[in-house]
């Protein structure tokens, strides 16, 4: 006979799987809700003056699990930001570094600029996949000049710093730090570091370092990451570098009577180990002939 009780609990349980399978689908349903929530994204802005030459640099990336991605191939819009709203400047992409670089105009900042102040911002709009993030600053309109001079036999570099006041240019108050670089090959060598003062630096012209042929050699002083004046660079150049000798490179090449030299000798080692393989073969041969005639002979 069959248990009553048993009975009474399999009914509940044939009862209650319809609710079971309801709050499963609305569950699943909750999840997948979250899973399509768009992912926040970071937005950062550095200015950049380079000579005459005001750059933003938007830097996009958003979190994927663990890890921050950049995110290239996305638009992001530049604006001066005013008293009245925004004023659009324009829009540049992402690269795969996440860098949207765009360049100011020079009429656009002066005619936006108060007192040397500009404010700057980058909008990314989102998409479904993100979410929109927008950064802002505020930078001084800082001149750097570059020069060199000599006293007796000592040479140097001079670097001089102004900013607007009102409609005048006056020399930095504040004690920057400048750092002079000179390019090398596939990097920028560091000559020296000083602070400014009452606007101006002189640091030691590097005498020992080398220029090109003629001695020209290109110095580069840069304040960088600045919360005032952002990241500013001034370049020039000057025949004081020590001079190379000017390389002539010939095209030896395999066909030509001025051939590389080890290029020769490795022909000539090859050409004679494939001609000694030949004699030692015609001799084995000469050989095997010799001994089928003697034993020829011999049966005879």
């Amino acid at each position: 006979m069959y248990n009553p009780i048993i009975i009474i609990k399999m009914k509940e349980i044939k009862n209650s799987l319809p609710t079971f399978f309801a709050l499963l689908a609305i569950s699943l349903l909750s999840f997948q809700a979250m899973g399509q929530e768009p992912v926040k994204s970071r937005n950062s802005l550095e200015y950049y003056k380079i000579s005459e030459h005001r750059v933003l640099k938007a830097t996009l990336k958003a979190k994927e699990g663990r890890n921050y991605i950049f995110l290239q191939d996305f638009p992001v819009e530049f604006n001066i930001v005013i008293d009245t709203g925004s004023v659009s400047l324009g829009s540049s992409n992402t690269n795969e570094s996440g860098e949207a670089i765009f360049e100011v105009p020079d009429e656009m900042f002066r005619l936006h600029s108060t007192n040397g102040v500009t404010s700057f911002e980058a909008i990314f709009a989102g998409t479904e996949r993100y979410k929109p993030s927008e950064s802002s600053l505020e930078v001084k309109d800082l001149k750097m000049n570059l020069s060199f001079t000599q006293e007796e036999e000592e040479k140097q570099i001079l670097l001089t710093a102004t900013e607007l006041n009102g409609d005048e240019s006056v020399p930095i108050s504040e004690e920057l730090e400048i750092n002079f670089y000179v390019p090398r090959t596939f990097t920028l060598f560091p000559i020296g570091s000083k602070s400014l003062e009452s606007g101006k630096v002189i640091i030691p012209f590097p005498v020992d370092l080398p220029g090109d042929t003629l001695g020209n050699m290109e110095v580069i002083a840069k304040i960088e990451g600045n919360d005032t004046y952002g990241n500013v660079s001034v370049s020039s150049a000057i025949n004081w570098g020590l001079a190379q000798a000017k390389i002539v490179e010939t095209n030896r090449g395999l066909g030509d009577t001025n051939a590389p030299l080890w290029m020769v000798y490795t022909l000539i080692v090859l050409l004679s180990v494939v001609w000694f393989h030949y004699m030692y073969i015609l001799y084995s041969i000469y050989l095997i002939k010799k001994e089928s005639k003697k034993a020829l002979a011999e049966n005879m």
